[in-house]
């Protein structure tokens, strides 16, 4: 939490910092869109993770820590909904893999959970200008996904959603950036099972 609070604290000064650069001018269009893909770097706040597996004549239960994150990836369609020239709603629909392993306690054992979402953000975005064809892009607010894939051993539908913070630049039809995500979703592992995720794009916008 205390992460995505800082993220928020320097989107909103650097808005205020760039606060010359705002445009209130009607925007060249109404809508913008674009394609978006890059790299997840995923996750958990859980000190312990518990899954359960039924074999002959009795359940199994595995007990999973030493959570370390691995590379997945996102990719989906961007729209802008343009308010003013230096403000937008954003949204889209993506898909989004997110990955990490953890250690079985009694084995000792690695053990890889991926996550696979549909996943659609709202998100407040604000453009400021450095020039009249590249920008850079400051946003916030919500996603939430629903599963298509879990890890075996797990069993639920695990629908996600949280707070989405994140910056960028756009250069022309290209963009570059960076966003960050903090589940609020509490899974069924003990000692809360919230994910979190870092990701890196690239974009174009039509």
């Amino acid at each position: 939490m205390k992460r995505v609070c800082f993220l928020f604290v320097v989107v909103f000064c650097c808005i205020n910092f760039y606060g010359q650069a705002w445009d209130n001018a009607k925007p060249d269009r109404r809508f913008t869109f674009g394609i978006r893909a890059g790299a997840n770097f995923s996750s958990t706040a859980a000190k312990e993770w518990v899954a359960s597996e039924w074999i002959p004549y009795e359940m199994h239960y595995y007990r999973y820590n030493s959570f370390k994150s691995k590379l997945g990836f996102h990719a989906g369609l961007n729209v802008d909904i343009n308010i003013i020239k230096s403000f937008a709603v954003e949204t889209g629909l993506y898909y989004t893999n997110k990955v990490f392993t953890g250690e079985e306690t009694t084995t000792n054992e690695s053990e890889t959970f991926e996550f696979q979402y549909i996943q659609l953000p709202v998100l407040a975005l604000f453009r400021l200008y450095i020039e009249d064809d590249m920008h850079i892009q400051l946003k916030g607010g919500v996603y939430c996904g629903s599963p298509f894939k879990i890890p075996s051993l797990l069993n639920g539908h695990w629908p996600d959603a949280g707070i989405m913070v994140g910056a960028g630049v756009n250069y022309k039809k290209y963009y570059f950036g960076v966003q960050y995500e903090m589940g609020m979703t509490t899974s069924r592992f003990e000692d809360s099972g919230k994910c979190s995720n870092l990701s890196i794009s690239v974009g174009y916008d039509f």
